[in-house]
């Protein structure tokens, strides 16, 4: 009987201790739907709760989001975080794309917080992103044998330039996952309280 006892006081820390650091996923399928009121631009908000504390026993808190839009959309997300006592250590936030559920996530964007010594804003946001990118080939111009005391009788002569836009797909994601991590070492105190995320989403023009 004591073997047993024994036996299971250790499977018990096994599971405590392999638990720590874990990942809470506060909402996997969250569907905005159209808003007819206001069909260029989405808004949503989330109040968080105890659970969505962000402790050395859970370092990472998720939010998922799908945007059930046709156009391009950029984002404005503010999160709001607190300390729950003393002062702590600072987050990381990514924003994170994909289209489809059997997709992995693609980094899209990333900051990090201050530190967090009391309730603190972090925003996150696409609006001043480029959504697209021109390339230019390289060229040189060259003069003929004569020197410039002749010009304008020498020419410089310029290549044809072909400038192709490059859009993003950035904006194009069907879902939007806010990642919160807890960085480093939080012994100075007892972790980050998530207070609130707010989303903003406009139809990219």
């Amino acid at each position: 009987m004591k073997r047993y006892l024994a036996l299971l006081f250790f499977v018990i820390v096994a599971m405590t201790g392999y638990s720590a650091n874990t990942v809470r996923t506060i909402n996997a399928d969250k569907v905005l739907n159209p808003d007819v009121t206001s069909p260029s631009s989405v808004t949503w908000y989330y109040t968080g709760i105890t659970r969505d504390s962000l402790t050395i026993n859970q370092d990472t808190i998720i939010y998922n989001i799908t945007l059930n839009k046709a156009v391009p959309m950029n984002y404005y997300i503010k999160i709001g975080l607190d300390t729950i006592t003393g002062v702590d250590t600072i987050c990381k936030v990514n924003i994170n794309g994909r289209m489809f559920d059997d997709e992995a996530w693609t980094l899209i964007e990333t900051a990090n917080t201050s530190v967090i010594s009391a309730e603190t804003n972090t925003v996150i946001e696409s609006m001043t992103d480029a959504d697209h990118t021109f390339s230019i080939p390289a060229f040189s111009a060259k003069q003929d044998s004569a020197t410039f005391s002749t010009y304008p009788a020498d020419s410089i002569k310029f290549p044809a330039i072909t400038v192709t836009p490059i859009p993003s797909i950035k904006p194009c994601y069907r879902q939007i996952q806010v990642e919160i991590i807890l960085l480093g070492d939080d012994s100075v105190g007892k972790g980050v309280a998530l207070k609130d995320i707010r989303w903003y989403f406009q139809e990219a023009k």
